[in-house]
């Protein structure tokens, strides 16, 4: 069977269309779709209606779409289509393609992984022990609910990800925050090893110590209860990235969306799931086979 997830799609409907189109249709009926939070903003549309749009592109290709919303979704997010359900502080056993997968989730994201005075819908403070416990327990009861139906797999799915794991970012600064930095960051990607390496030299010089930003909760839970695959989003440089430690094998699938970096962006994560194994592999919405000029006005 055949798993995608997604994470951090801000709102952005047309890309959500575009991976839809990526997906064949002819094996709908072995396609689970998991999103990992952070799915709308209010653009265009409000934010409910951008929610619900999004789901309704991507239940049209999967037997199943689960999501978990982000510190930018609410917290009682409740989506009234058929096939689509909100795994946050709950947990679920399905079968697909002869599988059978459990699935428990978590939603929002620690307060010490976004700036400090930011405000965000669905936040929530570890470092008081009466909150980090809570969740902690909530986690545990559901894989055991999960695992009386003695699933094939155990997959878990938050919008953070475990402390120490995918979980880096770097101070931002000023000259990060012009256009032009951004811009030449994402230059970095295309460039020759050669002329590249050169351009990440300057580039470090300017950044400050990496934090990590993950939930040491998220690590405690991991590490002791050992799922089979830890799907997670949230923190952006770190997209695209498959860690395995202890059993498991962790994956930051943010981006789908081309904020904050347009390039880097647009990610999605694939995995094969068999009775032989999982296969993760990462594929991009980024358009090949553009001219150079084209290329650079799409994506820059």
């Amino acid at each position: 069977m055949e798993l995608i997830a997604i994470s951090d799609i801000y709102g952005d409907i047309d890309l959500v269309k575009q991976l839809a189109e990526r997906l064949p249709s002819n094996v709908v009926g072995q396609r689970v779709i998991v999103v990992a939070g952070d799915i709308g903003v209010s653009v265009d549309l409000t934010y409910s209606e951008t929610v619900t749009r999004i789901f309704q592109i991507l239940k049209g290709k999967a037997q199943h779409v689960l999501f978990v919303p982000g510190e930018t979704d609410s917290n009682e997010m409740s989506i009234q289509l058929s096939n689509v359900t909100n795994l946050d502080k709950q947990s679920l056993v399905i079968n697909v393609d002869g599988m059978r997968l459990g699935f428990i989730g978590l939603g929002g994201a620690p307060k010490h992984s976004v700036r400090e005075g930011e405000r965000f819908p669905y936040l929530w403070d570890e470092n008081i022990e009466i909150v980090r416990q809570g969740l902690a327990t909530s986690l545990k009861m559901n894989l055991e609910k999960a695992m009386l139906e003695h699933p094939d797999y155990l997959i878990l799915v938050t919008h953070s990800p475990p402390y120490g794991v995918a979980d880096y970012w770097t101070t931002i600064t000023l000259n990060e925050m012009a256009v032009l930095q951004e811009m030449s960051e994402e230059i970095l990607e295309v460039l020759p090893p050669e002329e590249s390496q050169g351009k990440e030299q300057q580039q470090t010089r300017r950044r400050g110590s990496p934090k990590k930003l993950g939930s040491h909760m998220l690590r405690e839970f991991a590490d002791y209860y050992k799922p089979d695959i830890h799907i997670f989003g949230h923190i952006h440089k770190q997209g695209g990235t498959v860690n395995s430690r202890n059993e498991t094998i962790f994956v930051n699938v943010s981006h789908l969306s081309s904020i904050p970096y347009k390039l880097t962006g647009r990610k999605f994560l694939t995995v094969r799931i068999g009775r032989e194994g999982v296969s993760p592999i990462f594929g991009s919405l980024v358009r090949e086979n553009l001219k150079f000029e084209d290329f650079l006005e799409t994506y820059l």
